[in-house]
Parts: C-alpha cells; structure tokens; sequence
C-alpha cells in the first residue's frame, strides 16, 4: 500500500509529485491531505525563490479525478497513526507535509520517502537554496528514508542540480523541484526491483530561515557562485564519495 502526504490545498509539489506517480507506474493507494496552518510567520524574504500567481488544481480535485482515495487531516495526530497501523501501509511519501513524528513513521513497513532539496547531511532544514549559495555547496536532491530527526534517516539518493549563469533564483528553485520528482521515481523503481542501498545520515548542519542580513550576503554572491558553480559542484562530489550519487542529466 502507498500512501502519500500531501497539503489540502493547492501546492504545486503535491499537484506535480501526485501526477509524476501515476503517469510513471505508482498510483498512490491513499493521498492524505493537510489542512492549513498559520506558522505566524510573518517576515518577508529578500530574495524570492518561488514564482508568485500559479493556480493549481488541489490533491482533493487530483484524487477524485483519478479515483484515489483522499482524505484530510492533520499530519501528527493519534488518529492518524491509529489508521496507519490498522492499514499497515508498506511505504509513504511526501509531497507536502510538517514534521511527522515517530508515531507515523512507524507504522510504515519500508518507510516515508522525502525529497529533501539540499545536500544532506550539510544543508538541513530551510532555505537550503540560499545556503547552498552562502556556504558554497552545490544545489542538490537528496531522497532519503525519514526518520523522527529533521533531514536525517537514511540516504537513498543524492544528485547534484544544474546552475547557468544566466539563472535566476527562481530558475535554480525550478530545476530542482524538477530534479526532486526525477529522484523520486528513480528511487520508486529501486525500491521495485529491490536494487538499492542507503546511507546512514546522523549528523549535520541544521540551518534556519535565512535573515535579512544574510539574504544580501548571497545576493552579492550570487553571480559568483554561478561562475564558479562547476567547481563547487565537483569539488563537493569528490570530497563525499561515499554518498550513493546519481546523475539525471544523462
């Protein structure tokens, strides 16, 4: 059985992974959807990663449209994991979802998948576009087995993301929401063909929502970061080559 985390409400990750599965061979059996949360988060960013006016049809519409089973509520409730256990599910994904705990993730036999946009274990948390851009790392996918830790589990995963230089934040941003659901179904076939290994992720670098002060220092950076981008890339990849690195741009 797969289920799939998802927001009830449009959200491109969710409407674009939900269509990715099914148009590749994995159907989910059940989409749970949840509802929105005010995080009080008031500020604004500097620097705007994400294109603003899209409309996207929601999961709910998704789901009876394809007939799937949809159902909404909140991510980290009793209720929930009372369900998942009598469902016994084999594997979850996220597609949108809030810090699920130990009680959720347990009652799946393999585990819930996570596309995470950063390099794990160096780049956890938020903003990990920015980051990446601040510490000089390479924009990246890691796809990992969650665990009840922030961005840590087990690492199924990693690629790195292309960055030209004549990007924009929102181009780099794009490319690798693309690049996510690329290394979501590269790991759904693994899984499939039972053809995969992990790495255990136990530590790292954590990072928050990026302040104003910092977003100006990647600002400056930023063209760069994008002319030296080939050289961080390679660079990180030689000095982390224990990780299981994949490439989606052959």
């Amino acid at each position: 059985m797969l289920v799939v985390f998802t927001y009830d409400f449009p959200h491109k990750k969710s409407h674009d992974g939900i269509l990715k599965l099914i148009y590749s061979g994995f159907t989910p059996d059940l989409v749970i959807g949840a509802p929105f949360r005010d995080l009080g988060n008031k500020s604004s960013p500097l620097l705007r990663v994400a294109p603003q006016g899209l409309r996207y049809p929601s999961s709910a519409e998704l789901c009876k449209y394809f007939g799937i089973r949809y159902e909404v509520t909140s991510h980290d409730t009793l209720q929930l994991s009372n369900r998942l256990n009598d469902l016994n599910p084999e594997l979850g994904i996220i597609l949108g979802a809030r810090i699920l705990k130990e009680c959720i993730i347990s009652n799946f036999q393999i585990g819930i998948i996570n596309m995470h946009p950063g390099c794990l274990p160096h780049n956890r948390g938020l903003d990990n576009l920015k980051w990446a851009i601040f510490d000089q790392l390479p924009q990246a996918v890691s796809t990992h087995l969650i665990d009840s830790k922030i961005d840590l589990g087990e690492l199924m995963e990693i690629c790195t993301v292309p960055v030209f230089e004549d990007d924009s934040f929102i181009d780099i941003s794009m490319r690798t929401q693309n690049y996510e659901l690329e290394s979501l179904i590269s790991v759904m076939h693994k899984l499939r063909n039972r053809e995969f290994k992990t790495y255990s992720l136990r530590v790292g670098k954590y990072n928050k929502i990026m302040d104003h002060k910092n977003e100006g220092i990647v600002k400056e950076k930023f063209d760069w970061y994008k002319r030296q981008y080939s050289s961080i890339r390679e660079t990180y990849v030689e000095t982390n080559p224990e990780l299981p690195w994949v490439n989606f741009e052959n």
